[in-house]
C-alpha cells in the first residue's frame, strides 16, 4: 500500500481513537455503539484497515463529529466558533500575544505557518 494511504488510515485512526476517548469509551464499547465489529474497529484506530463510506458514516453519526474533521483533521465549526469568541474579548495587544503564542505552538510542534 502506498506510504500516503497508510499515514492517512493511520491520522484517521487516531482522530477516531481521540474521539472515543473523549466520549469515555472503551473500544468495545465503541465498536458495539457504532456497529462495527470489536477486531475491526481497533483495526481502524490502529491504522491498520481503511474506512469505507459506510463505516465512516456510522462513525461521524455515533460520534457526532463531521466526516471532514476525521478525513482531513481540519477544525469542526464549533470549534472554530468556540476560537473566534475566545479571542473576541481580546483586545488589539492581546490578540498580538495569542498570535504569537498561536505561531510558536505551531512551529514547536513542527507545522508550517501559513502565509498571512
Amino acid at each position: 500500500m502506498a506510504k500516503r494511504n497508510v499515514e492517512l488510515m493511520q491520522a484517521i485512526g487516531k482522530r477516531i481513537a481521540t474521539r472515543r476517548l473523549e466520549l469515555k469509551m472503551t473500544q468495545e464499547q465503541a465498536a458495539d455503539f457504532i456497529g462495527l465489529s470489536r477486531p475491526f474497529y481497533a483495526c481502524i484506530e490502529r491504522g491498520e484497515k481503511g474506512v469505507g463510506a459506510d463505516s465512516l458514516l456510522k462513525i461521524c453519526t455515533a460520534f457526532q463529529i463531521s466526516a471532514d474533521y476525521l478525513l482531513t483533521g481540519s477544525m469542526q465549526p464549533a470549534e472554530r466558533q468556540y476560537m473566534n469568541k475566545l479571542v473576541s474579548q481580546l483586545n488589539e495587544e492581546q490578540r498580538k500575544a495569542a498570535l504569537t503564542i498561536m505561531e510558536s505552538l505551531l512551529q514547536a510542534c513542527g507545522c508550517d505557518l501559513p502565509e498571512k
